[in-house]
């Protein structure tokens, strides 16, 4: 099950995670942390997923979204396994559908869309090869998706409102941020500051 940030505090969060978290250190891109979740299953239950999503601001009153995640391999497999367990595996849960309803794109957009462009191959994220593939496209809006894996680790997410090549160097510019308390603190002072914003015009 999966949960928005609500009370998290994400150096307490991301203290408790016994598998690695990646993240931005690298502010000259503009992007900032608008939102954190994590995924926990089972009971009493157990956290196999952090994510977070940036954004930035790419013209005047758009944004632009930046979204990752860090799993663990064996528990995600449990926790897919339980959501085929009650679902029909029918095109509504691809990844090329959910990426535009992550981003509240109505089904005529998708259709526009057409098929992706794929890219399979190595990816390595500071310092480790990961091995997988990404989905992109570039008309009407420019987004994409990824899927990478490496002994016991996923990593996933997506990008909306810049092109695959920015996804790949951001994918570049990650690292391990487990243990590195000053970076979870600028990104809780982003949350904070997102949050508020969030309250003031809602």
């Amino acid at each position: 099950m999966f949960h928005d940030e609500g009370s998290i505090r994400i150096p307490d969060l991301v203290h408790t995670a016994t598998f690695p978290i990646y993240g931005l250190i690298n502010n000259s891109l503009g992007f900032s942390v608008r939102s954190v979740s994590q995924g926990n299953i089972g009971e009493p239950p157990k956290l196999y997923s952090i994510g977070f999503t940036f954004s930035r601001e790419i013209s005047p009153g758009t944004m632009g979204y930046f979204k990752i995640g860090s799993s663990t391999k064996q528990q995600m497999i449990v926790y897919n396994s339980e959501i085929s367990s009650h679902t029909s595996l029918d095109h509504r849960f691809s990844m090329d559908t959910i990426v535009f309803e992550q981003y509240q794109l109505p089904d005529a957009v998708r259709r526009q869309a057409g098929n992706p462009h794929t890219t399979k191959g190595e990816f390595v994220i500071d310092s480790t090869v990961f091995t997988g593939k990404i989905h992109s496209w570039s008309q009407p809006y420019q987004i994409s998706w990824f899927l990478l894996e490496h002994e016991r680790m996923i990593f996933s997410g997506s990008i909306f409102g810049f092109s695959e090549n920015m996804l790949i160097q951001l994918l570049q510019e990650l690292v391990i941020i487990s243990h590195r308390d000053e970076v979870l603190e600028r990104y809780q002072q982003e949350l904070d500051q997102a949050s508020t914003m969030r309250d003031i015009y809602s």
